[in-house]
């Protein structure tokens, strides 16, 4: 997510704290419009963060390999 897409955590995060840009149903409203990748990591980013938009664990299956990966990666550095 932050190597091959720096856009989504522009997106989803306040560039001078430790918090969301918005609320998450604004992020989750307009994140429609992505890519389903982008999509599907911008609800398990906030998933991880304030436990909201509950992306089904099915969904995850359905994404290409480095998708999926990214997704890990994230969640990963996301725990610290």
């Amino acid at each position: 997510m932050t190597a091959e897409n720096p856009e989504l955590l522009i997106f989803l995060f306040d560039q001078n704290s430790p918090r969301l840009k918005a609320p998450t149903s604004v992020l989750l409203k307009q994140a429609r419009v992505f890519a389903s990748g982008d999509n599907i990591l911008v609800r398990v980013a906030l998933d991880i963060w304030c436990d909201q938009s509950k992306t089904a664990v099915h969904e995850l299956f359905n994404l290409v390999s480095h998708v999926f990966m990214r997704v890990l990666e994230t969640h990963a550095k996301l725990r610290g």
